[in-house]
């Protein structure tokens, strides 16, 4: 029968892996339990979250409308300017939400989201060309594949100089389509 030794520096060196990974486990354990079981015991929700159904996440948001409703001078006063304001103000607060969430979020008005949605599913309205502003000439960057542009010939580089015989100096990119 042989005898087993073990050396001191070996039985250290164990002892102390061992009550290393004890006390990681239990942290990340602690973690979790305060972070997801510990809630759900005592009842309580936790104090970072998604906003909840009630208006306490929009007191201030509130507090702010009734401010600019009540003091603002450059408010306007007839119904019709007043609801482009208001209409105005809440795009402007979505987009300011929606900018703090990271480089690839953002918000988009309802009129941006029609386009938005053609063109991730791939269907378009008109002659089907994408274009470009070039030197101040309206510039076709590719004609979409199937669409009436690429059967009329229309070919990349080619510049509009008017549609329906309106010249198109001056127009946007965005009136122009």
């Amino acid at each position: 029968m042989s005898e087993i030794t073990i050396r001191k520096p070996i039985l250290y060196t164990f002892l102390v892996s061992i009550c290393t990974l004890v006390a990681v486990s239990a942290f990340f354990l602690g973690a979790l339990a305060q972070r997801e079981w510990l809630p759900e015991v005592l009842g309580t929700e936790p104090s970072i979250g998604a906003p909840s159904d009630d208006s306490g996440n929009f007191d201030r948001l509130s507090e702010v409308e009734k401010l600019i409703a009540d003091e603002y001078y450059g408010r306007p006063q007839d119904d019709q300017t007043s609801e482009e304001f208001w209409s105005s103000l809440e795009g402007d607060a979505l987009a300011g939400i929606s900018s703090g969430l990271d480089d690839y979020s953002t918000y988009l008005p309802p009129e941006e989201q029609k386009e938005a949605a053609n063109q991730l599913a791939g269907t378009f309205e008109g002659i089907g060309v994408w274009v470009t502003s070039r030197d101040g000439k309206m510039t076709i960057v590719a004609p979409i594949p199937g669409s009436p542009a690429e059967e009329a010939g229309i070919r990349a580089g080619d510049v509009i100089l008017s549609i329906d015989g309106t010249p198109v100096s001056g127009v946007s990119d965005t009136e122009a389509l």
